[in-house]
């Protein structure tokens, strides 16, 4: 009995880290779509799109490692993203 409400709890677990935890493809998404509202001029919506690919850790996977490409060079995606938001403030200040 006790084995197996374990092995139900570590199941549980596994599939809420699963269904919280948002897949590479799912960031790099996320990282374009921050893209387009600075190539839009949309800096305020830009950096919270920004600021949430930064924010993501997870123990599923290894967010470090995914790359995206900005311009014609790839880069660790939260390093891009953290680089972008501070593009995206000095755009908003210059506008101000």
């Amino acid at each position: 009995m006790g084995l197996t409400l374990f092995l139900s709890l570590l199941a549980a677990a596994g599939t809420y880290l699963a269904t919280r935890t948002p897949t590479e493809s799912e960031l790099v998404s996320s990282f374009q779509e921050a893209q387009r509202f600075y190539a839009e001029g949309a800096y305020d919506q830009a950096i919270d799109e920004y600021t949430d690919v930064s924010r993501v850790r997870s123990r599923v996977l290894a967010v470090e490692q995914v790359q995206v490409v900005v311009g014609e060079e790839s880069f660790p995606l939260q390093e891009a993203a953290a680089y972008q938001i501070g593009n995206a403030y000095s755009k908003l200040y210059e506008e101000y």
